[in-house]
């Protein structure tokens, strides 16, 4: 039987799976559906300190969440949950499409403890999962003053590791913003202050800290390597999109995901894994051997196998169960020990970084060949044309932007002389027929 014991902050975990902040653990009762899921870890909702801006607080009473296919022209309509996603037709056969999910009001849709409360909900989360699932506490501040007294806080509770929240969302208005940090940019994107505060946080915690850094920042890398200089015990690593994001409606003209709120919008969703996975591949390229846990984007049990390759050692979901429940995981956790037996994985940790140390950083490195049309070398590749498989689509012809093929008698013919070799009319034939081989 394959082994999924992971590892976050340095703490040992019965699986990789860790249920991120949100909406699947904002209370005591929700994160022990999670950790009767299967969850190895509930990440709490986070404390933010007395000097928190009040666009961290829970707006009610409005559309929050709305599912759409972005290639789609209608919003998806739920069903019941543990049966397979909506389908949609495709071009040939029914096909699952790649869903986002959009925050559809105009506030911030986070909500942050701003009191003694906290120490409740810690404790009583704590009682109600017991030995079977770790209670990782989240802590936000400002100021040196307001670190202390989040630590002194959090010191009280019986939380197993502590998240120090630097990007979600963290953001602030000029007049409140701490030295070196951008108005309206996110804590975790200054490495300074992500140095700073992560290690007055270490200091001042009983318990081992990790750090949250923002999503879609510039160099992720750089806080990051800030963090472990602080002292931290690992990083969750995170990608979605506080940008800009708005929804044309090109029959009415209209902006916005809601008719109500014709205004910018985050988007979430399994689009967002693969800069996940590059940001984590980055950070083991460059020396971060820290526990890293991929937060954002998870999908599917193969979305954790693809975080750990590219460097992780757990996976954070949140969006997905809120689409399709907490349960969900234990779905994740059979396909994912029932795969690793099928490809001799004796534990995920085999898997770790063995896609990121593949990675060639170096071009030069690489074996790079002009093009023959621009003066290069005779070609490695030829063009391999298959006409028993050919469906006379006509496709690859109308692809080919040098021009190089042309249909005669139901079949492309090429010019060796105009074809470059670039590999889309391979790529956009919908049979195969195509396939460009080396000679």
């Amino acid at each position: 039987m394959a082994d999924l014991k992971s590892s976050y902050g340095g703490v040992e975990m019965k699986n990789p799976l860790i249920c991120a902040a949100g909406p699947p653990t904002h209370t005591p009762e929700a994160c022990k559906r999670a950790s009767d899921a299967g969850f190895s870890a509930v990440v709490l909702k986070t404390h933010a300190a007395k000097e928190a801006p009040w666009g961290l607080l829970h707006t009610v009473g409005t559309p929050v969440y709305i599912l759409t296919d972005l290639k789609g022209t209608d919003f998806w309509r739920p069903i019941p949950p543990k049966k397979s996603l909506p389908k949609v037709r495709g071009i040939k056969g029914e096909r699952k499409p790649e869903y986002s999910m959009v925050g559809c009001h105009p506030g911030v849709i986070l909500s942050y403890f701003l009191g003694e409360d906290y120490i409740k909900y810690a404790s009583k989360t704590k009682d109600l999962v017991k030995h079977d699932c770790l209670v990782i506490g989240s802590i936000v501040a400002y100021t040196e003053e307001g670190w202390i007294e989040q630590c002194e806080l959090i010191n009280r509770t019986n939380v197993d590791l502590v998240e120090i929240n630097l990007g979600c969302p963290c953001a602030l208005p000029e007049e409140q913003c701490y030295p070196g940090v951008i108005p309206g940019a996110a804590l975790g994107a200054s490495p300074s202050v992500v140095e700073a505060f992560t290690r007055i946080a270490v200091d001042h915690l009983h318990v081992p800290a990790i750090v949250k850094l923002p999503p879609q920042q510039s160099n992720s890398l750089l806080s990051a390597q800030a963090a472990v200089r602080g002292g931290a015990a690992g990083i969750n690593c995170g990608d979605s999109s506080f940008f800009p994001s708005v929804r044309i409606n090109i029959e009415t003209a209209t902006p916005g995901w809601h008719p109500r709120y014709p205004v910018w919008h985050g988007i979430w969703g399994p689009w967002v894994s693969p800069y996940v996975c590059g940001q984590i591949a980055n950070m083991r390229l460059n020396g971060i051997t820290v526990d890293i846990s991929a937060c954002g984007g998870t999908s599917s049990f193969e979305d954790i196998v693809r975080f750990f390759m590219a460097g992780a050692s757990s996976a954070q979901p949140c969006r997905e169960l809120m689409v399709q429940g907490w349960d969900v995981a234990k779905k994740w956790l059979e396909e994912l020990e029932a795969w690793m037996e099928k490809k001799g994985y004796n534990s995920v940790m085999e898997m770790r970084g063995i896609a990121a140390d593949k990675i060639i950083t170096d071009y030069s490195k690489l074996d790079l060949p002009i093009p023959q049309i621009m003066g290069g070398p005779e070609p490695k590749y030829k063009m391999v044309f298959d006409d028993r498989e050919c469906i006379d689509c006509a496709w690859c012809e109308m692809c080919c932007s040098h021009l190089a093929i042309k249909i005669e008698s139901g079949l492309p013919n090429w010019d060796s002389k105009k074809c470059e070799l670039c590999g889309l009319c391979e790529a956009v034939c919908p049979v195969k027929a195509i396939s460009m081989v080396p000679k």
